[in-house]
Order: structure tokens, then sequence, then C-alpha cells
């Protein structure tokens, strides 16, 4: 029977193969490789991205609380602005009310002089109104 091939060619070949697969292989990985490092530049530009869009909202979320804060103070400040009335008031109130307190006291001074006056022209004296 005759070979088709000699030991010799069945070796060539068998090199030539290892050689296309080793260079299929180094293909593959160098292939693998650049688009391993392309995703990995545009994952960074997009984090990149999203690290300067999150740093720009929370600015705004900065300046809304700044907002908040100016206008919780604003707000402090109405609420002492009308403790200070009411406290202004109050003392209004209480001198009105010491006003009428020392007015009451001479009513009732004057009540006692009518009682003796009475007491005096008439003989016997009116009841004294219940204290």
């Amino acid at each position: 029977m005759a070979t088709i091939m000699t030991v010799a060619q069945i070796w060539s070949v068998i090199g030539m193969m290892a050689a296309g697969f080793v260079t299929v292989i180094g293909l593959t990985v160098r292939t693998l490789k650049s688009e391993i490092g392309g995703l990995r530049g545009e994952l960074r530009s997009e984090i990149g991205g999203l690290r300067s869009e999150m740093i720009a909202r929370f600015e705004k979320v900065d300046l809304r609380f700044a907002d908040v804060d100016r206008r919780f103070a604003e707000v402090d400040r109405r609420f002492a602005e009308v403790d200070r009335r009411f406290d202004a008031v109050d003392r209004r109130v209480d001198r009105r009310f010491d006003a009428v307190d020392r007015r009451l006291d001479r009513l009732e001074n004057m009540d006692r002089e009518v009682h003796a006056l009475t007491l005096r022209v008439f003989g016997s004296p009116p009841p004294l109104p219940e204290e």
C-alpha cells in the first residue's frame, strides 16, 4: 500500500498547523487586549462623565440647602421679631393692668370715704360691698 505522505511531510503539516494555531491565538489575544483596552477607556470616560454629573448635581443640592438654610434663618429672624413684639405687648398690658389695679384701689378707698360720709350725714352706715 502506498502512503500518501511521508513522515517528513506529516511533520511539516503538523508544524504548519501549530504555527497557524499559534498565529491565530496570538492574533486573538492581541485583538482581545485591544478590545479590552478600548472598553477600559470607554468605561473610564463614562465614569468620568458620571462623576462630573454627580458633582454638578451635588453642587445644585448644596445650593438648594443653602437656600433652605437662608429661608430658615429668615423665619427665625421673623419669629424673633414677633417674640419681641409680643414681649412689648405683654409689658404694655401689664402696665395697663397695674394702672387699673391702682384705680380700683382708689375706688375702694373712695368707697370707704363715702361710707364714712354717709355715716356722718345720715347717722346709719349703708352696708359695705362684700369683698
